[in-house]
């Protein structure tokens, strides 16, 4: 029974972040200190085909991509159905120049560097 319980409160998080070692540490800290599942890829383009697969729970994109921004990425998982209202956490680390653009699409923002307590605190508000 417990087992079951657990399975149902693990989310998927699909983690879109062009530097490995962010990403690793990303990683690391999703499956160490929450019960979620961690997607981790580095392009956009294979982000929006994992996303199609997948069906994550929440997205948490960096704004700058290799193959686009993480506003054009978020443009784009929003059009695939069955996505339309899933969260997004924008990371930057000139989250300043972008405020404005992050607002209007109601996303929530992580300024880097920031802290793993910050990290998975915004993860638990976004998926709450």
């Amino acid at each position: 029974m417990i087992e079951s319980q657990e399975t149902a409160a693990q989310k998927t998080i699909l983690v879109v972040e062009d530097d490995e070692i962010n990403a690793d540490l990303f990683r690391m800290t999703i499956t160490q200190e929450t019960p979620h599942r961690p997607l981790i890829v580095t392009k956009g383009f294979e982000a929006l085909q994992i996303a199609q697969a997948e069906k994550p729970d929440l997205f948490i994109l960096d704004y700058y991509l290799s193959d686009m921004t993480g506003i054009e990425l978020y443009q784009h998982l929003r059009n695939i159905p069955g996505l339309e209202h899933i969260p997004a956490i924008m990371m930057s680390a000139r989250i300043e120049y972008h405020d404005e653009e992050i607002k209007q699409h109601s996303l929530f923002e992580l300024g880097k560097p920031f802290g793993l307590d910050e990290f998975i605190a915004a993860i638990g508000n976004s998926l709450a």
